[in-house]
């Protein structure tokens, strides 16, 4: 699977998040976003400002049956016209940032985002969604401010401290993102998300295999799953693209204690 279907599956998990309510509709990759525990595409819940729900609801209901049924273009055109009627609907405008995204129309992503965040701003969820978004559209430290709204309204927001990692990772703030990660791992004790922003790592990585932060963060991962034989080739590759230093001197030591492993050293 290439890097951009990867990342664009990614994309779906983060509209569970994003959401708290019961309007769901069904997606074929559940692990495609970043989220705070939900795997289900939904609606966001109702905004406490949000104007002329009883009236939208039908049309809203009507736009999910033609999501779930994969007519997006239809589901898109009802959101639309929703929103000029009503342009601070914040269901729709959430909906209509997760369907551009998807579709790679980063610049209509950013603006409906940017609204969105308007009308909710101490919402953690709509900053995490604005923070998938600008990271999709390669703004990492944009990315990175977002995460860090996000965390301000809501430390214990675990999908975010692990996706802070990510965006630093893309900045090639390798230890830096060693740190964050260490401290997402800390707060995720079961190790129920590791898995998920491992397959986010490994995205970005497949889409940039020049950039040694991501080789280097891949083989964190490895070693802290305890896959030696991975951690090996990501070092190598690591070392491969950096320059002497102590970066590389730490990454040969790291990559002669994973050779041991393999040997029974």
């Amino acid at each position: 699977m290439n890097s951009i279907v990867r990342i664009l599956l990614i994309l779906g998990l983060l509209v569970g998040a994003v959401v708290g309510a019961t309007l769901v509709y069904k997606r074929s990759a559940p692990d495609a976003i970043p989220s705070s525990g939900g795997e289900s595409n939904t609606v966001a819940a109702k905004a406490s400002d949000e104007p002329d729900e009883i009236q939208l609801t039908e049309s809203f209901r009507t736009a999910l049956v033609a999501l779930q049924e994969g007519r997006e273009d239809d589901a898109l055109a009802i959101f639309e016209s929703t929103l000029v009627s009503s342009p601070d609907y914040t269901r729709a405008l959430q909906q209509m940032g997760v369907i551009y995204s998807r579709r790679g129309e980063l610049e209509k992503a950013l603006d409906t985002m940017l609204q969105l965040t308007a009308n909710r701003p101490n919402d953690p969820e709509t900053h995490a969604l604005m923070g998938w978004v600008l990271y999709l559209a390669e703004r990492y430290r944009d990315a990175e401010i977002s995460a860090l709204r996000v965390l301000e309204l809501d430390p214990n927001h675990l999908a975010t401290r692990y996706n802070l990692g990510l965006y630093r990772t893309a900045q090639n703030r390798t230890q830096e993102a060693v740190t964050t990660y260490i401290r997402a791992m800390k707060s995720d004790p079961t190790g129920a998300q590791v898995m998920s922003h491992r397959e986010r790592l490994a995205a970005y990585h497949d889409a940039h295999t020049d950039r040694p932060s991501a080789h280097y963060l891949l083989a964190f991962f490895a070693q802290s799953m305890k896959d030696p034989e991975s951690e090996i080739v990501e070092l190598e590759h690591f070392l491969e693209l950096t320059p002497a230093g102590a970066e590389a001197d730490n990454a040969r030591t790291q990559l002669e204690r994973a050779r041991a492993t393999i040997n029974g050293d």
